[in-house]
């Protein structure tokens, strides 16, 4: 794997090293113990699906209750993402982040992802 962290959607955007951003993860974790750094998508090879991720950590802890953390400006995107559906029925919630104040247009994204605002927060 190269320097960079290899995501299907941020393939023209500058990002962070991948050390750099195991050094940020690291840093959170070591302050509440009970969060902890995951390597599984730094241990495979990319491109790297959120799907296929929840996959991996729902056979790893079975019994967890999985949370996805995402932007906003990600969110009016999300009905595009690689089996985007399969992906919402794999969190037990979903938390997004706002990014603007803008206005998101939840009666189209519940439409294409049916589910999706049964288990989210807009925060």
């Amino acid at each position: 794997m190269g320097a960079y962290f290899c995501s299907p959607h941020e393939h023209s955007r500058e990002i962070v090293s991948l050390a750099e951003r195991i050094e940020m993860v690291t840093s959170i974790v070591r302050q509440d113990p009970c969060i902890e750094l995951s390597r599984v998508d730094v241990d495979r090879p990319g491109p790297h699906y959120s799907v296929d991720t929840f996959r991996i950590l729902k056979g790893e802890y079975r019994d967890a209750r999985l949370f996805f953390l995402m932007g906003e400006d990600s969110l009016s995107d999300l009905p595009n993402w690689h089996k985007a559906k399969e992906l919402v029925q794999f969190c037990s919630g979903i938390c997004v982040m706002r990014r603007s104040r803008g206005e998101v247009d939840l009666t189209s994204l519940e439409k294409e992802l049916s589910g999706l605002t049964d288990n989210w927060t807009l925060d």
